[in-house]
């Protein structure tokens, strides 16, 4: 129902989030694909990437659901940033590994950790804080994934073991069923 979460199934407005960038980003991919040019590319790119930032923030301004009629917060506005730099790193994936071996080998081992920490601490401080908000996770996601284009940092080494690739890969199926899993039993073993 628009403007509300899903009621029976909490987790559920990620997965339209998600279908609403399944179907958008056919628009984007096809405009990429007709862009040769690589500055041209790289341009467009970077534009859709500030648009997301921007998008991201006014959301985070807007009302929430229950304060007003403006419903952002779970609608591919808000998140779209997040999205795009993923397809962004994964295009220029090459160009992006050569400019990541050229930074000093103390910062590119550490950043990808600091910005794990810095997401899962400061996460909650994270949530309707406008601008700032919006950008460090902006800056932990972009650390993050080019610590992982790193072939020889303990981040990319860390990230390829068998376990934590099962992990990561299975992390959103278990995000996706975390509720019933803490809600359901318990009320068959504490009847």
């Amino acid at each position: 129902w628009y403007g509300t979460l899903p009621r029976l199934f909490g987790p559920g407005w990620s997965l339209e989030m998600e279908v609403q960038f399944y179907i958008l980003a056919q628009v984007f991919f096809t405009l990429l694909y007709f862009v040769a040019n690589v500055v041209l590319r790289r341009i467009l790119q970077a534009t859709l990437l500030f648009v997301g930032l921007v998008a991201g923030t006014v959301c985070e301004y807007a009302p929430l659901p229950e304060d007003g009629p403006i419903y952002l917060h779970y609608t591919l506005l808000s998140a779209f940033a997040f999205f795009w730099i993923g397809v962004t790193v994964a295009d220029n994936q090459s160009s992006l590994k050569a400019l990541v071996q050229k930074v000093p080998s103390v910062l590119r081992e550490s950043a990808p950790w600091v910005a794990v920490v810095a997401i899962f601490v400061l996460s909650s401080a994270w949530i309707h804080d406008g601008a700032p908000g919006v950008f460090i996770k902006m800056a932990c996601v972009s650390a993050i994934m080019l610590g992982a284009l790193d072939d020889q940092g303990s981040f990319k080494k860390f990230c390829s073991l068998p376990w934590i690739s099962l992990f990561g890969g299975a992390c959103y199926s278990i995000y996706l069923v975390h509720p019933q899993v803490l809600q359901v039993p318990p009320h068959f073993f504490f009847l």
